[in-house]
């Protein structure tokens, strides 16, 4: 059988940034939001006039312009996984930075060519829980996320991917929850959890300097006693991937055999690297 090239696949293009602003190609069409990151001049400003959507920092609030107009049926693909895009804050669904993420996921799930059992945590949209899925019908996930909007919002990319039935929905907070899942004495083979540096959700509220190493340790003991990956991701401006990775190898060392920092970017068509992201994994 051969795989699908998911980089060739995936129909998604950094056109430039500057200003603190990124324009982006989703599917073909043209999308300019704010990114914080994003400092010094665009490589070439001129671009910008053909955004056909465009979101703009107000005060403390990020609205999308009255004259953005938007696919009626905007899906983006990356292999075997269909994505349906939608404005959201200065959001559209999809996290480009993560394809990285995906693709190694994909492999040592492949690899691994057995039953996996795999929890992701602050799952968002589901991309990394549908690019799991889709590597082995064998795979059962469980996804976790604090907000049934977003639970909505990844069922329906489940189902247009078609693995609805390997996936799992917890709407609940991701700290209690995996509280509980130590007390069910439940096992994991792999864990993917890309946390916000701070949020509201019903468990009350999520600071990640605070919350984050008791959820890891938490998270070490509902391991499999054969697990395959942890892969950790954020956007933290304080900290490093090679603090993740530490982070990791403190908590779960013991379980794995190697560890590695990664640097979530993307290179422009400019080929200007855009870094917006942290990650640290840690595998068998």
């Amino acid at each position: 059988m051969v795989e699908p090239n998911m980089e060739q696949d995936f129909k998604y293009q950094l056109i430039d940034f500057g200003h603190q602003q990124r324009l982006e190609s989703f599917n073909g069409h043209l999308v300019c939001r704010p990114a914080p990151q994003a400092f010094g001049d665009w490589a070439d400003e001129s671009n910008l006039s053909q955004a056909q959507a465009v979101c703009q920092r107000v005060g403390n609030k990020n609205i999308w312009t009255e004259d953005s107009v938007f696919p009626e049926n905007w899906v983006l693909s990356f292999g075997e996984v269909q994505v349906r895009l939608k404005p959201s804050s200065h959001q559209t669904g999809v996290f480009p930075e993560q394809l990285k993420n995906w693709q190694w996921m994909q492999e040592k799930v492949r690899t691994a060519a057995r039953p996996l059992k795999i929890l992701n945590l602050f799952g968002y949209t589901g991309m990394a829980s549908l690019s799991v899925a889709v590597a082995d019908s064998h795979v059962q996930v469980t996804h976790v996320d604090g907000a049934k909007s977003t639970i909505k919002w990844a069922k329906e990319n489940a189902e247009l991917t078609g693995v609805e039935n390997q996936i799992r929905w917890i709407c609940e907070d991701v700290s209690k929850f995996v509280k509980k899942e130590v007390r069910r004495e439940s096992k994991y083979d792999a864990i993917i959890l890309d946390p916000p540096a701070f949020g509201r959700g019903p468990g009350g509220e999520w600071k990640i300097e605070r919350d984050l190493k008791p959820l890891l340790r938490n998270l070490s003991k509902i391991l499999s006693k054969n697990p395959l990956f942890v892969v950790l991701s954020c956007h933290h401006p304080a900290w490093s991937s090679a603090d993740l990775q530490s982070e990791l190898e403190f908590y779960l060392g013991s379980q794995f055999s190697d560890s590695e920092p990664v640097d979530l970017t993307i290179e422009s068509s400019k080929n200007e690297t855009f870094f917006l992201g942290i990650c640290g994994r840690i595998f068998n």
